[in-house]
């Protein structure tokens, strides 16, 4: 935009609308932004005063040209003129997200011209800092809405947080809490029994010390069940509405966080439990984040934002309460493998969990990421394949669509891109081709720095073996550094162990191998089965026909080849819906496991599982049996019977 087309001061707006008169997307969006930037303040004009002029002085030092400062000003003043219809497509977006979210988003939209983005970026610069300086200043406070929060769901639909004592009148004309505390005893002479220093102490700081921008955690009493999370709305927020028949003190809150009223989430592994008081601090808002988003990583990116500190990965006091979720094991042996994991992961190991098929490996490989507080963001989980090659572990240049080369890391390299610490899950790592697939990781993994055979710019890429706080190994796009927490947990099925031979000394020397066993053939009984059952998830029936022949059926499994319980329950789920046909769960569950095995086990499996569990068609077996496996087993059906 040259000089000669500034307009004059009246003629702002409708300069605005009309250089973008062929699409006025980017204005309406630009409006909405300042639109949101004045409600963060709540209206306030000084705030927005100061906002305005920080803008300006910003734009002068970072622009030369006076129209950007100009644009900027017509635009905090087009904001006012931001309408209810436009709101209905922005609300939702900045309630979610927040002013950046908004930002980013229509930051990226193609129809903003240049100037447009230099705006946007200068805007996002002044909201980050606001957010910085806004989030040392946070407060969390705990509040029960009601007696077991009775009053719940009343409040989330009302988007307030509210409390009791209304016959105190407006909690804001007392001047103390002792004030308060003895209006408690006149109006409440009942209560004096039950501590009105704290009822006074509650009702004092929800009147006067919860502000603009603090989290309110909705709690459910005494206990570690949460029913809320929601950010106070506005400045100077507590309210007494007369008009309410009960809990009249009330304060408004954007809810981030809603469980049903009958469904409060429960956080078992918090190391402290809510207070049984109304309204206090709350000093452990990292912990009850860290819990959500365990439990639901759906909510990391709408409350990360208000954590005090990232998420830190504890060695040493990993939280392991949760790592048998959805799997069992017996009680010696649970504490077994959790003592090997917790010392082999604290010494600096990366993890191969070795087992027969079935014995939840793979989900056991979830389970310790999330004990070690890897919400689903920052592990990721890829399956081996015998066609894996440097090119998909490490990366390798990718045509774009200006026919020119560019490096695309690969999924080892992504993991520790941009500051990253991504864990990794590999599941069956035996089925690469261990040399071809890892190849620079090997070394890499023992801790030297690689030098790869690419570039970015004319830089060669690094591959940083040994983390270091020294000045020639900072993180840049040409310095991959594998980050001293960073971790692979890899699975491997027992009877592929053979692939174990592939490896150099070298590279296993940086795994732990950590044995998933299951239960020896003595110990399965109905009794076990049922205890499995239990703890499987979407299987909560309980047949004991099936029960005593899954019993039986797992035993002649096992002495052909060994599986886990999670085949167990494949085909304990298919009976439930196919009671009668077991020949169609040993055809779809067991005997893919079969490859392999001789004739002779074939045969004996055959004889003897016929012999045990009534009603099993022998002949679909035997028909299914030499088809498959291409043998002849010369049996027939007069012969088992």
């Amino acid at each position: 935009m040259n000089a000669n087309e500034m307009p004059k001061e009246g003629e702002i707006n409708n300069f605005l609308e009309n250089r973008l008169h062929d699409n006025l997307e980017p204005i309406k969006h630009f409006w909405a932004i300042l639109y949101y930037m004045e409600k963060e303040k709540s209206l306030d004009r000084k705030d927005i005063k100061k906002l305005r002029q920080e803008a300006k002085g910003k734009a002068i030092d970072e622009f030369d040209d006076v129209s950007t400062e100009t644009t900027i000003d017509a635009a905090i003043s087009g904001s006012r003129g931001f309408n209810m219809d436009q709101r209905k497509e922005f609300d939702p977006l900045y309630l979610k997200n927040g002013l950046k979210g908004v930002l980013t988003k229509y930051f990226k939209r193609k129809e903003l011209d240049d100037n447009d983005k230099k705006i946007f970026k200068l805007l996002y610069k002044i909201s980050s800092e606001s957010d910085e300086n806004n989030s040392k200043e946070r407060n969390a406070w705990a509040i029960t809405p009601g007696e077991n929060g009775k009053y719940w769901d009343e409040f989330r639909k009302e988007e307030i947080i509210a409390i009791g004592w209304s016959k105190l009148g407006p909690l804001s004309n007392y001047q103390s809490k002792d004030e308060i505390e003895q209006e408690i005893k006149n109006k409440y002479p009942s209560d004096e029994e039950t501590e009105p220093e704290n009822k006074a102490r509650s009702c004092y700081y929800f009147a006067n010390d919860i502000k603009k921008g603090d989290i309110i955690i909705s709690k459910n009493g005494s206990s570690r069940e949460l029913f809320g999370i929601g950010i106070v709305k506005k400045n100077n927020p507590y309210n007494y509405v007369k008009e309410r028949d009960y809990y009249k003190n009330t304060i408004e809150v954007n809810w981030i966080i809603e469980m049903p009223q009958d469904h409060p989430l429960g956080l078992d592994n918090l190391d402290k439990q809510f207070d049984y008081k109304v309204v206090y601090n709350y000093n452990y808002l990292d912990e009850v984040i860290s819990e959500i988003i365990k439990k639901h990583p759906e909510y990391e990116d709408d409350l990360k934002q208000y954590m005090t500190k990232p998420i830190e990965i504890d060695f040493e006091n990993p939280n392991l309460g949760g790592l048998s979720e959805g799997l069992f094991f017996p009680e010696s042996y649970y504490e077994s493998i959790k003592k090997r994991i917790k010392t082999s992961l604290e010494n600096g190991k990366h993890l191969i969990l070795i087992g027969p098929p079935g014995t939840g490996k793979s989900k056991l490989a979830k389970n310790i990421c999330k004990s070690y507080r890897i919400s689903n963001k920052k592990w990721k989980m890829s399956t081996a394949t015998s066609d894996w090659t440097t090119f998909d572990t490490i990366g390798g240049y990718r045509m774009k669509s200006d026919q020119s080369l560019e490096f695309t890391p690969g999924i080892f390299l992504d993991c520790f891109q941009d500051n990253d610490n991504i864990w990794l899950i590999i599941d069956e790592i035996n089925r690469a081709d261990i040399d071809k697939a890892f190849g620079s990781l090997f070394s890499a993994l023992t801790g030297d720095d690689i030098e790869l055979p690419y570039e970015i710019d004319g830089e060669n890429i690094n591959l940083i073996g040994t983390p270091s706080d020294k000045k020639d190994k900072t993180r840049s796009p040409t310095n991959y550094i594998i980050p001293k927490k960073w971790r692979i947990i890899a699975t491997m099925n027992t009877f592929d162990k053979a692939s174990l031979y592939e490896m150099s000394y070298a590279f296993m020397r940086r795994f732990a191998f950590i044995e998933v066993n299951i239960p020896k053939n003595e110990d399965i009984d109905s009794e076990l089965i049922e205890r499995y059952i239990d703890c499987w998830d979407n299987v909560d029936k309980k047949e004991d026909k099936i029960i005593k022949d899954i019993t039986l059926m797992w035993k002649h499994i096992n002495e052909t080849r060994r599986i886990g319980p999670a085949l167990i329950k494949d085909i304990y789920s298919y009976l439930l819906s196919n009671p009668k046909d077991y020949e169609g769960a040993l055809i779809q569950y067991v005997y893919p496991q079969f490859e392999g095995i001789s004739k002779t086990k074939q045969k004996d499996f055959i004889e003897n599982i016929c012999e045990d569990i009534e009603n099993l068609d022998e002949e679909i077996l035997i028909d299914f049996v030499e088809d498959f496996f291409r043998i002849d087993l010369g049996l027939d059906t007069a012969e088992i019977l």
